[in-house]
């Protein structure tokens, strides 16, 4: 058990998919409750999923939907109703909550993991990279919320994973903090690395994940990141003809407060529609993608 939660053991795949990926997840099933009751709460019902080298894929959702669950039965700390996980290599694993000893420096809970394991480790290394060699002498009781988790990232990353799992790494951090993380979280992705995390904070998972997923209901729903809603607010002394032309974009100009609002999900006409609105003498006022948290509640809404 405990070599599960250090991320020290090796699951070999046992079918065949490419070298690239790391990470494949086929029909996950959870439920909690007494068998054929109607009480019964469907956590995970029929999850797919694939990770590959490089790649960043975060689990969105509010909570109690089982994020954490999905990522401890893919690490083991919970069983599964069915399905299959394959991990291509080692995982190093974050959780929510530290796991460090708080009686114990830095250095000494590092080094404690790391004598769990008969890999090569670089915990000094890691702690330099980290900005907290200077502090690893200190007990973790006197480390900040950051500082701590930043500690938890080093003892996931001690022994080279290929696949590091973070449950909520940003949780209650000050802003600094997080940047310092994504930061990190960039560098291993450069590595070739594979990353899946849970979190919260759309801000974060915007500029670090590759891939997004809602789940919800047990259902995990893509949130899109190459055809994401390009908005326009614009105002017009006549909006009669822009609005005949807009249409023929197959697009609707919707009046709010006398000021006009376009939403384009098509990329390819979004420049024109932009060059049309100057040359019909338009003001634009504000021009903008949808934000990952405004489709995040627009699909959560949908779904109520």
């Amino acid at each position: 058990m405990v070599s599960k939660i250090l991320g020290l053991r090796i699951k070999k795949d046992k079918i065949n998919f490419s070298d690239e990926t790391i990470l494949q997840i086929k029909d996950l099933r959870k439920s909690y409750g007494f068998p054929k009751k109607k009480s019964r709460k469907v956590i995970l019902n029929s999850i797919d999923m694939e990770l590959k080298k490089g790649e960043c894929l975060c689990v969105v959702g509010e909570n109690g939907v089982g994020k954490s669950t999905l990522l401890k039965i893919i690490i083991g700390l919970i069983a599964k109703d069915g399905g299959e996980i394959h991990i291509n290599g080692s995982f190093g694993y974050v959780p929510e909550t530290s796991i460090n000893f708080q009686s114990l420096s830095a250095e000494e809970n590092l080094l404690y993991y790391d004598n769990m394991s008969a890999q090569s480790s670089n915990y000094v290394g890691l702690l330099s990279q980290m900005g907290i060699s200077e502090a690893k002498k200190r007990k973790m009781k006197y480390f900040s919320k950051g500082m701590s988790r930043k500690v938890d990232i080093i003892r996931a990353l001690n022994n080279n994973p290929a696949l590091i799992i973070l449950d909520e790494p940003f949780e209650g951090l000050d802003p600094k903090t997080c940047s310092d993380i994504i930061e990190i979280l960039k560098k291993m992705k450069e590595s070739g690395k594979g990353i899946l995390m849970s979190s919260h904070d759309m801000t974060y998972v915007e500029r670090i994940a590759d891939n997004i997923f809602l789940l919800e209901k047990g259902k995990m729903t893509q949130l899109s990141r190459n055809e994401r809603i390009f908005h326009i607010t614009f105002e017009c002394e006549n909006i009669d003809p822009i609005s005949k032309k807009i249409k023929e974009f197959g697009l609707e100009a919707v009046n709010s407060q006398n000021k006009y609002h376009v939403a384009i999900n098509d990329e390819s006409i979004k420049n024109e529609v932009i060059k049309y609105l100057i040359d019909c003498g338009a003001k634009i006022i504000k021009q903008q993608y949808q934000s990952l948290e405004e489709e995040y509640l627009e699909t959560i809404q949908r779904s109520e």
